[in-house]
């Protein structure tokens, strides 16, 4: 058995502890790890806790592990006391300890001291409201497709196409698809899942019904409705970033262009990307004049646009759905009798392709909903299955 060989080096190349023992030694180096963080003292900023720890911790690396060690001596285990045979022999190499710091729970000593209101506070009871409203809800992740005219055979995933456009210079991104073909759905999970990505920016859905003439200062009308202050609603406006998340352009019947209306990244104005989703059917031939960013000087800019558009779900996403309703909610039926019910009525393997229809199917709820009555049911209490 041999020991020293998985080599690692910690972000900042400086030499830790590493060897094959790590299984029976990581325990203990947390431990150690807690005690020295615990350890620090508090009058300093977190800024420079954190680069205090780091030091204090790298200093301790080799003593901690040559106690350690030590300890296997007198451990009756053979193949213990072979492993710490072999770390003497072949020496220490490089392993990364994580040393993690927890979120501000209130306001900086900086905040205070300026004055400055506490948006956190307001910023992690929203993002708890939404893990609240997701639920056990079921999310296959969707397929797109770039436009309109392209060809189902040019899908990918667009949860990974939305995060590349938010690392982009882009503005704006144009979600398009037929009615209950998942782009609500997608919006709420987008947002849950931004809200946990520590990327300073904040993820904010605005369903677009809900808010009166969104053309006109749609982030501050949204905020209010999540019970953040004015003097919040003026600080994020000069101080943070946003990834809007629209949805339901079609719905509010809108013919704005909501990016150049609300004046967005305008000197002075809110700072965001924006995600806008609407049903195909809804728009005309002339649709990105709606939604491509322009200059001051209502000049668009088709290089800061991107769209797409969600596809019907494939085969693979209809049984993996089917797999996540079964598992989740134990219903009656099992998996195989689904997949029987699919073949047996070719209707209804059509219908199913509809990410909404196929929540229908199982009974499943959507975010914030409650379980349906399967679609299934009524085949069954007819006889058709």
């Amino acid at each position: 058995m041999k020991c020293g060989d998985n080599k690692q080096a910690s972000s900042s190349g400086s030499s830790t502890f590493s060897c094959n023992c790590l299984p029976l030694l990581e325990p203990a180096f947390n431990v150690r790890a807690i005690a020295i963080g615990d350890a620090l003292p508090f009058q300093l900023d977190w800024p420079s806790r954190a680069n205090y720890s780091y030091h204090r911790v790298q200093l301790v690396h080799t003593a901690v592990a040559e106690t350690l060690l030590q300890e296997l001596v007198t451990n009756g285990d053979d193949k213990k006391q072979d492993l710490y045979k072999a770390c003497r022999e072949k020496g220490y190499t490089a392993y990364p300890l994580k040393v993690a710091l927890p979120e501000f729970g209130s306001p900086s000593l900086l905040d205070r001291v300026q004055n400055r209101p506490d948006v956190e506070g307001n910023i992690r009871l929203m993002r708890r409201q939404r893990t609240k409203e997701r639920g056990d809800a079921i999310h296959i992740p969707p397929q797109a497709r770039p436009s309109l005219q392209s060809h189902d055979d040019a899908r990918f995933p667009l949860m990974e196409r939305v995060q590349e456009f938010l690392e982009s210079d882009q503005k704006v991104f144009l979600l398009l698809g037929d009615s209950g073909a998942g782009k609500s759905t997608f919006s709420r999970e987008l947002e849950f899942h931004l809200s946990y990505k520590k990327s300073g920016r904040i993820p904010l859905h605005i369903n677009l019904p809900a808010i009166d003439k969104p053309e006109h200062d749609m982030i501050a009308k949204q905020l209010r409705r999540s019970e953040f202050s004015e003097a919040q609603i003026r600080e994020m406006k000069h101080y943070r970033k946003f990834i809007l998340i629209c949805d339901g352009y079609d719905e509010s019947q809108q013919t704005h262009n909501l990016y150049m209306s609300n004046r967005l990244n305008q000197p002075g104005e809110w700072n965001a990307q924006m995600v806008i989703s609407c049903r195909s059917e809804y728009l005309g031939t002339d649709y990105r004049e709606r939604f491509q960013p322009g200059d001051r000087n209502h000049a668009s800019d088709p290089s800061l646009f991107q769209e797409a558009v969600v596809a019907p779900f494939s085969i693979a996403q209809v049984q993996a759905y089917i797999h996540q309703y079964v598992t989740l909610h134990q219903p009656l039926w099992q998996i195989e009798d689904y997949k029987q019910a699919l073949e047996l009525i070719p209707t209804l393997k059509d219908l199913v392709t509809n990410p909404f229809l196929m929540t229908l199917f199982g009974g499943a709820p959507s975010y914030g909903g409650s379980r349906s009555e399967p679609l299934i049911s009524s085949y069954h209490s007819s006889g058709t299955v």
